[in-house]
């Protein structure tokens, strides 16, 4: 992937969170020139996946699953051999809980251990619906989110506190290599509901593509030293990989 394109599919996620950016905030987002920035928006209008509109930029539908599955997309060898790894540490008769976003998604699709009981506040997963070695999948109650395809709230975060998996996978809006290399999140809900994945006594693995390992957003979550395991591809920079050990338990690279 080239430096334009890891820009671009930033820029599409970037947007597709927030529904409508000003270009102001683009440009405090991304740190590039307004010329470049205004390039990069006719790019990605072009390709009908935003539409251009006066002083920023808005999500070209209003289709929750539509913009799910465009996040599907993105990175996609990378979130495949993420899932890949990630698949091979549950076990038959586990507990899991998966979270919200894309990443988990898939990796729902990819289990393969027999008798998996699965708590999950992901709408995509509940939509997709059971599988044959899946025995249960628990829905956590919430409000519904159109912009995650999930389920959201304070009533979720309060239902995460009752369960007792065994093993817990998520994933954040970027990493970033200060203060111990905080899990970089969309906004508050999602800065809380690392925090209680944080406190759970289960393994936590968080499962980020090498492209989100730098970024830098509004909302701070936990340190990578509050987690058992980081699962990333094999596009991550070598200087990264090094930073990251200093403040991780366990870094596993997936070969794409």
């Amino acid at each position: 992937m080239t430096k334009k394109e890891k820009r671009l599919n930033d820029l599409l996620s970037y947007i597709k969170t927030y529904e409508y950016v000003p270009i102001t905030q683009l440009l405090d987002e991304f740190h590039v020139s307004k010329s470049t920035m205004i390039r990069d928006l006719s790019t990605l209008d072009e390709q009908k996946l935003i539409e251009r509109i006066h002083g920023g930029a808005r999500a070209l539908s209003d289709d929750r699953i539509t913009k799910f599955n465009i996040r599907e997309k993105m990175n996609e060898k990378e979130k495949n051999a993420i899932v890949r790894s990630a698949a091979k540490l549950i076990n038959d008769n586990d507990t899991v809980y998966l979270d919200t976003g894309s990443t988990c998604f898939l990796l729902y699709k990819e289990i393969t251990a027999k008798n998996v009981t699965v708590f999950t506040p992901n709408l995509a997963i509940i939509h997709y619906g059971p599988r044959p070695n899946i025995s249960r999948v628990y829905a956590l109650e919430g409000e519904v989110s159109t912009s995650n395809y999930s389920l959201t709230g304070n009533l979720t975060l309060e239902n995460m506190k009752r369960i007792y998996p065994e093993k817990i996978f998520f994933s954040a809006l970027g990493l970033h290599n200060h203060n111990n290399h905080e899990m970089q999140c969309a906004n508050e809900i999602q800065m809380s509901t690392i925090r209680i994945i944080c406190e759970m006594e289960g393994y936590k693995v968080l499962m980020l593509d090498s492209s989100k390992i730098g970024l830098h957003k509004a909302f701070q979550g936990n340190s990578i030293r509050d987690i058992d395991l980081l699962i990333t591809d094999s596009n991550i920079r070598e200087e990264d990989a090094e930073s990251i050990q200093n403040d991780l338990k366990e870094l596993l690279i997936a070969e794409i």
